[in-house]
């Protein structure tokens, strides 16, 4: 048989018992009851089901008045909580997968286990004493260790919170991407990805590409600052502030839509679609510009192009532009101060105020 252990109940409590000697409920508690609850119990009429529990045994604190308020004693590698019995709290004493109503929660590297607190629709609406990782969906927003956490995507995309009780958050991770939605992340300055997306910090939206995932960098108001780790492309809209790439700041015009690579060392090697200005491009860098008046580092580029209409400034190792390529047929380059010009086939170019033709 089981052992149901009653504390701090100055009254008689009724065990309900089936025709096969099994206990299906208890009634008039008003204090803890700890026990195996696997198969499913009936606490002051809430069901309470704990499976999987690596101790086989939970305590549920309730009132007759109040019903099931507290599942605490919760140690397992993966435990389901199907039936929680209206109770507000759900205290773990480990680390491991805790599986609440339709939720799947995995805490890991927390000693001590942390504290649940769910609403009276069962929703989990805080989470405390987290001194490790959670993986989990946060769609909904929760309080990690009293910061904010809100970020929604594919139900497929769980979300990681790395935080201390002293501390707070340090990091906040979507490791599969897609398209994610990062409302608050806790205090935390920096959000990861583990694969591309297209990832939206409050208006702005970032699209990661042909990579293995960035970590953003945010300031403390959650505006995102910058980027590193960037083994690909990321398309973003320039704002005329300063954004990190990988440890290069990088002004782009405003409303300027580029994409900017980097090879695999994180070296950034392209700049695609520039329409006003960059400052702070490093050296390693092309710049492919669509209008005909630009600045590059300071150095003012004026080409009204012809039948391409983009053209490929080369930087030098100062990081001044000395080449523009990809000149084509009915191009007028008005300004390219020391510069090269190199065409792309046959065709009329107007330089500095005089046709040339190219045949052949």
């Amino acid at each position: 048989g089981k052992v149901y252990k009653i504390s701090g109940d100055p009254d008689n409590v009724i065990f309900n018992i089936d025709d096969d000697g099994n206990v299906t409920g208890v009634e008039g508690l008003d204090g803890t009851i700890a026990a195996d609850f696997e198969n499913g119990i009936e606490i002051n009429g809430n069901a309470v089901q704990v499976v999987g529990d690596k101790n086989n045994q939970v305590s549920v604190a309730a009132s007759t008045s109040n019903g099931v308020s507290e599942i605490s004693g919760v140690n397992g590698d993966s435990v389901s909580l199907s039936s929680i019995g209206g109770a507000n709290q759900i205290i773990t004493t480990s680390s491991g997968t805790f599986i609440i109503g339709e939720k799947t929660f995995v805490i890991d590297g927390d000693k001590n286990g942390v504290t649940f607190t769910l609403d009276n629709n069962g929703n989990i609406t805080r989470i405390t004493g987290l001194d490790g990782t959670i993986t989990g969906d946060f769609s909904d927003g929760i309080m990690v260790n009293s910061h904010y956490v809100k970020v929604s995507g594919d139900e497929e995309n769980p979300i990681t919170v790395t935080a201390t009780t002293s501390d707070g958050i340090s990091e906040v991770t979507a490791a599969n991407g897609g398209e994610v939605t990062i409302s608050s992340v806790g205090g935390s300055n920096k959000f990861s990805t583990g694969s591309d997306g297209i990832f939206t910090f409050g208006k702005k939206t970032f699209e990661i590409t042909e990579s293995n995932g960035v970590t953003f960098e945010l300031d403390d108001n959650g505006n995102v600052t910058g980027v590193t780790n960037l083994t690909g492309n990321i398309i973003i809209i320039g704002t005329n502030d300063a954004f990190n790439f990988n440890g290069n700041a990088i002004r782009i015009g405003a409303n300027d839509t580029v994409t900017i690579s980097a090879d695999s060392d994180g070296t950034i090697t392209e700049i695609i679609g520039l329409d006003t200005f960059a400052e702070g491009v490093p050296s390693t860098t092309t710049v492919t510009a669509t209008e005909k008046n630009i600045t590059v580092n300071g150095s003012a580029i004026s080409v009204n192009e012809g039948t391409n209409t983009n053209y490929v400034l080369t930087l030098d190792e100062n990081a001044t532009p000395t080449q523009i390529s990809g000149l084509s047929d009915g191009v007028t380059v008005n300004n390219a101060p020391n510069m090269k010009l190199v065409t792309e086939g046959n065709g009329t170019f107007r330089i500095g105020g005089r046709n040339y033709a190219i045949t052949g």
